[in-house]
């Protein structure tokens, strides 16, 4: 497959905040035999200068998918491949999408002769469904691609997105001390809809939330208790406190509520837009 010319790439690099991030550069188009490829190239913005450990460079095969891809019968997009990687690469993916018109793919070795074919990648239900999870290794390739006679699109709709992180594995925080405790809700950090998807969340006793980072504009995160005065949100972090560890796709923090309450919840850098709410009944 033909890789995106350096131009572009260089282009890419230096897109300004208020352009479209995650930009999808088409390479080339080429048929297949179940349907119609096309090479992009998934990028984003640097970490703007940001003192501590805020800053945190993705990987070169670290995607997010949160809008802007369309599809139509068959039509794939790569986000990432060997090419873009160097070799066959490992990959965790985390993905909310229709699945009746959108398929995610890997292009997977699976014969003796070592021949790769695409094919549909599913959910190990690591998180219920919540969003979709899946690894792969001795991978060649991760695309999206519209199911036959159907339309597939991402960010038509809130909270549709598609993570990818060739790291060897996501940051995963904790402040909870329970074993394996039943996951009562999932919130999304996923910039085009207002960061933190849903904003008001309820869940049990004993239960735990799983945020998970996938914001295509490359901006760090946090998930730390209390309640704010407009944009101030000092003295936070008494019940619990993510520090600024959700900084690229796939990192995720986790927390067990075991009082029930209302629990106001902030990020430290975008107090003014980054408040939300978990309420636990017994």
């Amino acid at each position: 497959m033909a890789g995106v010319e350096s131009v572009s790439q260089q282009r890419s690099e230096i897109l300004t905040l208020n352009s479209r991030v995650n930009e999808l550069s088409m390479s080339r188009c080429a048929p297949l035999s179940d349907g119609m490829s096309r090479l992009v190239m998934v990028t984003g913005l640097l970490l703007s200068a940001w003192a501590g450990p805020a800053q945190a460079a993705w990987s070169p095969g670290d995607r997010v998918v949160d809008y802007g891809v369309s599809l139509s019968d068959g039509e794939r997009e790569v986000i990432v491949d060997v090419e873009a990687m160097g070799n066959k690469f490992a990959a965790d993916l985390l993905w909310q999408v229709d699945s009746f018109m959108c398929r995610v793919q890997g292009l997977i070795a699976t014969d003796r002769n070592g021949s790769a074919k695409w094919v549909d990648l599913q959910d190990d239900a690591a998180f219920d469904g919540h969003p979709a999870h899946a690894h792969v290794t001795n991978v060649e390739g991760v695309a999206i691609t519209a199911h036959v006679g159907k339309q597939c699109e991402v960010g038509s709709k809130v909270g549709e997105f598609l993570t990818v992180t060739t790291t060897p594995s996501p940051s995963v925080r904790t402040d909870s001390g329970a074993t394996s405790p039943r996951t009562g809700a999932t919130v999304l950090l996923l910039r085009a809809t207002a960061f933190y998807t849903p904003r008001d969340i309820r869940v049990r006793v004993g239960e735990k939330v799983v945020w998970f980072y996938a914001d295509g504009s490359r901006e760090p995160h946090t998930v730390t208790s209390g309640a704010c005065r407009g944009a101030d949100c000092s003295g936070g972090g008494q019940v619990f406190n993510s520090g600024p560890t959700l900084l690229k796709p796939g990192d995720r923090f986790e927390y067990t509520f075991t009082r029930p309450g209302t629990y106001p919840y902030h990020c430290d850098f975008h107090t003014a837009t980054m408040q939300a709410t978990v309420t636990v009944s017994p």
